[in-house]
């Protein structure tokens, strides 16, 4: 049930139509009217609210988790460090007061929970891991807001003008949390919940109106300082303006434009103009602004362009240019990121999909910048950057005082980003390798995998197919005779060969210190095709030494089906004695040097193809700090 009211201020009618709304603010005179036990009281006016394209409002109907709410509360917020934020609340038929930030297109809901437990504010340092809500979360910033304006009914007392601290956290799949301190007076309250959507929380309407929202037009402004036209894409967004037309920096974080001052500089021209449509993920993204930013490292400069992309279902995203090399670049949650301790050789991060190896580090400083932005950008403002990559994607860290922020970006060539832009893009040609540029010949080595094992695979069916089989054993009586010169010529009893077989023949003799030499030829009785062969065999040993065997084994290519045999001439050492010689004859014996030969020759090129891609890879770890030896 709801209580009427009246306002202490104008007198007019106030209603509190949630049993657990500590305060409402005046339709009529915007005052911040708290409820007591028996009367109302004002506790302070709020100022007007500061127009913007949220998709929601006031009275909403939706549903999370099974659970009907209602939109019944908004609050704009102050970042200590320039720019709104909108917070609205949500009663649940179930008691609970959901607390649903809006930022940069984003929304987080979160619930209160035990705030027991959480560090102090002080030890709340960017990037430290904690516990809180019974999960595990990373410190993405830590902060002081301000109570601005509001409207609805508000489920704690708020006053306007109050400043309070407070710090974000991220956690693992979408995770968020916030822990506001107040003004350090009382304790801590701790909010627990995650990154939703519209359709998460059922808000249909407001979906349709996101959309629509997102299809008007940039706002038509001018410049207070030299008159000239202007086209915010984000107006309640931005906070700062650099003038293409004077370089003159503009506030725009109250709604207006306000000169703060004219820049004296050379002019630089980026490669995509502002307003250019940029096309990414099929997402149409308009350059909202250009910053060229350096860094100092061993007494040499490194200069880069970035554009910031601007969307406004999609929030922001950065189409970086270094040295000729581009990526598109992506914000990532602090929350989903793993990382080693930073700043030594070695370190690696993780993102959740991917492991990224250091590669370098420093504090780049913004040289030149131009546009609307999203925070209070000015020249010469530097933060503290570590580079991580695994191409083709780099993962980056920036912190600056209270914040740190991680993206990730994914090398893209100049003919995808010429192709992605509504006009040319001057080509810059690129210089060395870039940090994330991947191997263009990388795929042959998939290419190279799937040709050995069919290889192997070929190979093994051949050999199952056939199987080694004895064809042909038979022993030869050497009788003595006196000529050394002279050979004993045998002939083999006739045998069969099968046809698409290899053929090995292996000669035993008992030799002791002596030698059998045999010329071999295998005769097709019905063809009388001929293969010529040897089978030298001997054996020599000592005391504590021996060489060669009493054997010899010959391998021939397969010939036609048929009836052979063998005709051979035999010479010995010892001809004046008598001996023996086997003879052996078998098919179908797999040999794997046929498929080592094999996979020798389609592993040429890939060999190749891996030194030069060892090559490149050096390339690429000379411009790191964080080389390993193998790397050099």
């Amino acid at each position: 049930m709801g209580v009427a009211a009246q306002c202490p201020v104008c007198g007019a009618p106030i209603q509190f139509r949630i049993n657990t709304t500590l305060v409402a603010v005046c339709d009529s005179c915007d005052s911040v009217i708290a409820r007591g036990d028996r009367t109302v009281e004002q506790i302070g006016k709020v100022a007007d609210l500061v127009a913007t394209r949220t998709p929601l409002e006031l009275w909403l109907e939706g549903r999370y988790e099974n659970v009907r709410f209602q939109v019944v509360g908004r609050a704009q917020l102050r970042h200590g460090k320039g720019g709104l934020w909108d917070e609205w609340y949500l009663a649940f038929d179930d008691g609970r007061w959901g607390w649903l930030a809006e930022a940069q297109g984003t929304f987080y809901l979160t619930f209160a929970v035990d705030g027991g437990g959480v560090p102090d504010y002080e030890t709340m340092v960017p990037g430290c891991t904690i516990s809180a809500g019974g999960g595990s979360f990373n410190v993405a910033e830590r902060g002081e807001a301000e109570q601005v304006s509001a409207a609805g009914e508000i489920p704690y007392r708020l006053v306007p003008g109050s400043k309070f601290r407070f710090a974000d956290l991220s956690g693992h799949d979408g995770a968020f949390a916030t822990v506001d301190y107040g003004d350090g007076s009382e304790d801590p309250t701790t909010y627990v919940g995650r990154e939703v959507t519209l359709a998460d929380l059922g808000l249909h309407d407001a979906e349709l109106r996101q959309n629509a929202l997102a299809e008007v037009t940039a706002e038509a402004v001018s410049c207070p300082n030299c008159g000239g036209s202007l086209e915010l894409a984000a107006p309640d967004q931005s906070q700062r303006v650099i003038c293409p037309y004077c370089d003159t920096v503009l506030d725009a974080d109250h709604g207006t434009l306000k000169k703060l001052k004219t820049l004296r500089r050379p002019k630089v021209e980026p490669k995509l103009p502002l307003g250019t449509t940029a096309t990414f993920d099929r997402v149409h993204y308009k350059v909202i602004g250009f910053l060229q930013r350096s860094v100092k490292s061993w007494g040499v400069t490194y200069t880069w362009d970035e554009y910031l992309l601007y969307e406004p279902r999609s929030g922001y995203r950065w189409l970086v240019c270094n040295s000729g090399h581009w990526s598109f670049v992506e914000p990532v949650p602090v929350g989903e990121i793993k990382c080693a301790a930073s700043g030594y050789q070695g370190a690696e991060a993780e993102d959740g999909e991917r492991t990224y190896k250091i590669f370098t580090t420093g504090k780049p400083r913004i040289d030149y910048a131009v546009g609307e932005f999203y925070w209070h950008i000015f020249e010469g403002q530097r933060t503290h950057m570590i580079d991580y990559v695994n191409p083709p994607y780099m993962l980056s860290r920036e912190e600056d005082d209270g914040e740190v922020n991680w993206s990730c970006g994914r090398y893209v060539t100049y003919d995808e980003v010429n192709g992605a832009t509504d006009c040319p893009v001057a080509r810059t040609p690129a210089a060395g390798v870039g940090a994330n540029q991947p191997y263009p010949a990388k795929d042959i080595y998939v290419f190279w995998a799937l040709a050995a094992a069919l290889a192997l695979l070929a190979t093994l069916v051949v050999k199952a197919h056939q199987a080694d089989h004895l064809a042909h054993d038979e022993r030869f009586e050497l009788t003595t005779h006196f000529n050394k010169d002279a050979a004993q010529v045998v002939f083999s009893k006739p045998f069969e060969l099968k046809a698409h077989q290899n053929i090995i023949v292996r000669a035993d003799s008992p030799v002791d210190n002596s030698w059998v030499y045999i010329e071999a030829d295998l005769v097709n009785t019905e063809t009388g095709a001929v293969a010529a062969f040897t089978l030298p065999i001997e054996y020599y040993h000592g005391y504590d030494w021996k060489e060669g065997a009493r054997s010899k084994t010959r391998y021939l290519s397969a010939m036609s089906s048929g009836t052979y045999l063998l005709r051979m001439g035999i010479w010995r050492k010892n001809y004046f004695r008598k001996s023996y010689a086997t003879i052996h004859v078998s098919q179908g014996k797999f040999r794997a040097r046929y498929w080592l030969l094999l996979f020798l020759g389609i592993s040429i090129i890939p060999i190749g193809v891996a030194i030069h891609h060892r090559k490149f890879e050096k390339r690429r770890w000379s411009e790191s700090d964080y080389a390993d030896d193998d790397d050099e």
